[in-house]
Protein backbone atom coordinates (compact mmCIF):
# COMPACT_ATOMS: atom_id res chain seq x y z
CA UNK A 1 0.00 0.00 0.00
CA UNK A 2 1.17 3.49 -0.82
CA UNK A 3 2.71 6.01 2.24
CA UNK A 4 -0.20 9.05 2.87
CA UNK A 5 2.92 11.35 3.54
CA UNK A 6 2.87 14.49 1.85
CA UNK A 7 5.77 14.79 -0.48
CA UNK A 8 8.52 16.88 0.66
CA UNK A 9 8.89 20.47 -1.00
CA UNK A 10 12.26 22.06 -1.43
CA UNK A 11 12.57 24.88 1.16
CA UNK A 12 13.48 28.21 -0.16
CA UNK A 13 16.68 30.37 0.21
CA UNK A 14 15.81 32.42 3.29
CA UNK A 15 19.65 33.58 3.76
CA UNK A 16 22.64 34.23 2.03
CA UNK A 17 26.23 35.01 3.16
CA UNK A 18 28.09 37.12 0.93
CA UNK A 19 31.54 38.08 1.76
CA UNK A 20 31.41 39.59 5.23
CA UNK A 21 27.40 40.12 4.86
CA UNK A 22 24.62 37.66 5.99
CA UNK A 23 21.22 38.22 4.57
CA UNK A 24 17.75 36.65 5.85
CA UNK A 25 14.68 37.42 4.36
CA UNK A 26 12.44 36.17 7.14
CA UNK A 27 8.98 36.39 5.62
CA UNK A 28 6.75 37.63 2.26
CA UNK A 29 3.30 38.75 2.89
CA UNK A 30 0.37 39.79 1.04
CA UNK A 31 -1.10 42.95 2.48
CA UNK A 32 -4.03 44.76 1.55
CA UNK A 33 -7.79 42.62 1.49
CA UNK A 34 -7.26 39.22 0.36
CA UNK A 35 -11.02 38.87 -0.18
CA UNK A 36 -10.86 41.47 -3.01
CA UNK A 37 -10.54 39.04 -5.85
CA UNK A 38 -11.45 42.08 -8.60
CA UNK A 39 -8.49 43.57 -8.55
CA UNK A 40 -6.01 42.05 -10.66
CA UNK A 41 -2.66 42.93 -8.43
CA UNK A 42 -1.93 43.38 -4.79
CA UNK A 43 0.61 44.88 -2.70
CA UNK A 44 3.16 42.47 -0.87
CA UNK A 45 5.99 43.82 2.08
CA UNK A 46 8.72 41.57 2.73
CA UNK A 47 11.20 42.01 5.68
CA UNK A 48 14.65 40.63 6.92
CA UNK A 49 18.02 41.41 7.83
CA UNK A 50 21.53 42.10 7.26
CA UNK A 51 24.88 41.45 9.70
CA UNK A 52 28.01 42.72 9.20
CA UNK A 53 30.13 38.73 10.77
CA UNK A 54 33.43 41.12 9.37
CA UNK A 55 35.29 42.84 12.59
CA UNK A 56 35.19 46.79 11.52
CA UNK A 57 31.87 48.56 10.97
CA UNK A 58 30.82 48.56 7.18
CA UNK A 59 28.23 50.73 5.19
CA UNK A 60 26.15 49.20 3.04
CA UNK A 61 23.74 50.55 0.63
CA UNK A 62 21.14 49.12 -1.58
CA UNK A 63 21.15 50.22 -4.74
CA UNK A 64 18.11 51.22 -7.55
CA UNK A 65 19.52 48.03 -9.23
CA UNK A 66 17.18 45.94 -6.92
CA UNK A 67 14.15 44.33 -8.04
CA UNK A 68 12.20 41.61 -7.90
CA UNK A 69 10.70 38.69 -10.22
CA UNK A 70 8.34 36.32 -9.87
CA UNK A 71 7.06 32.68 -10.25
CA UNK A 72 5.20 34.11 -13.82
CA UNK A 73 8.37 36.11 -14.68
CA UNK A 74 6.68 39.15 -14.22
CA UNK A 75 9.97 41.90 -13.06
CA UNK A 76 9.28 44.64 -10.43
CA UNK A 77 11.53 47.42 -9.67
CA UNK A 78 12.01 48.72 -5.71
CA UNK A 79 12.99 52.33 -7.15
CA UNK A 80 10.47 53.53 -9.38
CA UNK A 81 10.97 57.08 -11.21
CA UNK A 82 9.24 60.06 -8.92
CA UNK A 83 7.23 62.28 -10.60
CA UNK A 84 10.04 65.28 -10.30
CA UNK A 85 12.56 62.77 -12.14
CA UNK A 86 14.19 61.45 -9.02
CA UNK A 87 13.84 58.06 -7.58
CA UNK A 88 11.62 56.55 -5.00
CA UNK A 89 12.35 53.85 -3.03
CA UNK A 90 10.58 50.81 -2.22
CA UNK A 91 13.00 49.86 0.26
CA UNK A 92 14.26 50.45 4.15
CA UNK A 93 17.11 49.68 6.29
CA UNK A 94 17.06 49.97 9.71
CA UNK A 95 15.90 53.54 10.40
CA UNK A 96 15.38 54.99 7.09
CA UNK A 97 16.08 54.51 3.19
CA UNK A 98 18.89 52.35 1.36
CA UNK A 99 22.19 52.76 3.34
CA UNK A 100 23.10 52.04 6.80
CA UNK A 101 26.40 51.63 8.94
CA UNK A 102 26.76 48.37 10.03
CA UNK A 103 28.22 47.65 13.32
CA UNK A 104 29.88 43.91 13.43
CA UNK A 105 27.90 41.02 14.52
CA UNK A 106 24.66 43.22 15.09
CA UNK A 107 21.77 42.55 12.67
CA UNK A 108 19.74 45.39 11.42
CA UNK A 109 16.43 44.93 10.18
CA UNK A 110 15.64 45.65 5.74
CA UNK A 111 12.20 45.74 4.34
CA UNK A 112 10.90 46.18 0.49
CA UNK A 113 7.21 46.37 -0.81
CA UNK A 114 5.83 46.18 -3.99
CA UNK A 115 2.82 47.76 -4.86
CA UNK A 116 1.04 45.92 -7.75
CA UNK A 117 2.16 41.95 -7.84
CA UNK A 118 0.21 40.51 -10.42
CA UNK A 119 -2.65 37.52 -8.97
CA UNK A 120 -1.22 35.18 -10.32
CA UNK A 121 2.12 34.91 -8.53
CA UNK A 122 3.14 32.79 -5.56
CA UNK A 123 6.59 33.12 -5.19
CA UNK A 124 9.02 35.86 -5.38
CA UNK A 125 12.58 35.84 -6.42
CA UNK A 126 14.09 39.12 -5.00
CA UNK A 127 17.36 40.66 -6.24
CA UNK A 128 18.94 42.58 -4.31
CA UNK A 129 21.91 44.78 -5.65
CA UNK A 130 24.03 46.36 -3.05
CA UNK A 131 27.25 48.23 -2.56
CA UNK A 132 29.58 48.17 0.61
CA UNK A 133 32.54 49.90 2.08
CA UNK A 134 33.59 46.46 2.99
CA UNK A 135 33.69 42.38 1.55
CA UNK A 136 32.19 42.15 -1.54
CA UNK A 137 32.44 45.99 -2.38
CA UNK A 138 29.45 45.26 -4.98
CA UNK A 139 27.34 42.49 -4.94
CA UNK A 140 24.03 40.91 -6.60
CA UNK A 141 22.39 39.16 -3.74
CA UNK A 142 19.77 36.70 -5.34
CA UNK A 143 16.85 34.69 -3.03
CA UNK A 144 14.79 32.28 -4.95
CA UNK A 145 11.21 30.83 -4.38
CA UNK A 146 10.01 33.03 -1.80
CA UNK A 147 6.31 31.98 -1.16
CA UNK A 148 3.81 34.89 -0.55
CA UNK A 149 2.17 34.19 2.68
CA UNK A 150 -1.23 35.13 2.39
CA UNK A 151 -1.67 34.55 -1.06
Amino acid sequence: MGSSKPEAKAKPALSKQVGDLYLVIKECARTGDPADTAAPDFPIRCVGSIENKGDVKIRVEFTNGSRVIDDAGNEYKLWETGPWGGSVPHFSIGTGCCAEELIPRLAVKFGFGIDHVKRGATLINPVLDLISSGNPPRSEVIFRGIPIRGH
